[in-house]
């Protein structure tokens, strides 16, 4: 399913993509069968040393912790829908005005949508994303996101590519704008066997600006926004029970050079490293 984690690129194979910036820290391993219901559970927290999403420098300071949750059915065969929400919580309160809700809570989005495996090694998905922002950072944000995944395990086991396109359907701060996504990954076991195999997981991220996404001081579009490499690595938590569901924890490192001609209010510069750690489960 496509979520705030990831914020970009679906993929089932080896890929972080954004998303979500933003890129998972841990990718969750195979739900144990201890679930037989049709109902399935996802959950995720991470802290990051900086939020970056798609380019743009949300916070580089303090404490950020930003769970999800999410739920998730198959309808039919090939067929699931989800609904879920993602948070990020920052102790430095930056950007923080008079909102709805205390200072802390930066963001707070909520999710749903459908994804489509009907086709072998491809997969695809449909979503709308509410950005909301209780501490009173931004206004607003609804979005339609279109994207696509396909496994190229074929290839080289492990090996996915990932593309996005999201759509601004009404944004409160501005006008509505068109992000594009272009992504790959691939992942491997480091070390196997026993309880705590480790795996690796690299990843690129592309994003792109179909229409007035990133613009330049003058206010003319800038296709080429940033370019993301992810490093990552995760291992199971063999030590919680699998009646509790399937645990993973792991951290990522993210290199993202930025163009250096986009106006952005906070950029942050034209490079950043963004270090993630976390843990996630399903059930």
């Amino acid at each position: 399913m496509l979520s705030k984690l990831f914020k970009g690129s679906l993929l089932s194979a080896g890929v972080a993509g954004a998303v979500c910036v933003t890129t998972p820290a841990v990718e969750a391993q195979e739900a144990p069968a201890v679930n037989n219901g049709e109902i399935a559970f996802s959950f995720a927290v991470d802290v990051t040393t900086n939020y970056y999403f798609r380019g743009f420098e949300q916070e580089d300071s303090g404490l950020i912790v930003q769970p999800d949750f999410s739920v998730s059915t198959e309808v039919a065969e090939g067929i699931s829908v989800y609904v879920g929400t993602w948070q990020s919580l920052h102790t430095d309160e930056t950007g923080a005005s008079p909102g709805p809700g205390p200072d802390f809570w930066y963001e707070s989005d909520f999710y749903t949508g459908v994804t489509l495996a009907l086709i072998e090694n491809f997969e695809f998905d449909i979503s709308y994303i509410a950005y909301l922002y209780p501490g009173g950072a931004f206004n607003d944000i609804h979005e339609l996101d279109i994207a696509a995944g396909y496994d190229a395990s074929s290839i080289l086991d492990g090996l996915g590519f990932g593309a996005l396109v999201a759509i601004e359907l009404r944004d409160d701060n501005g006008t509505e704008d068109v992000y594009g996504e272009l992504s790959a990954g691939w992942g491997t076991d480091i070390v196997e066997g026993g309880d705590y195999p480790v795996t690796l997981d690299l990843g690129a991220t592309l994003g792109l600006s179909l229409d007035d996404y990133y613009t330049d001081a003058g206010g003319d579009n800038e296709f080429f926004g940033y370019l993301q490499f992810d490093v990552g690595v995760s291992t199971p938590l063999a030590f919680i029970p699998d009646e509790y569901g399937s645990w993973s924890g792991g951290a990522t490192i993210s290199f993202i050079i930025l163009n250096g001609d986009v106006a952005l209010e906070d950029s942050g510069g034209d490079f950043a490293v963004v270090g993630t750690v976390g843990i996630s489960a399903d059930y």
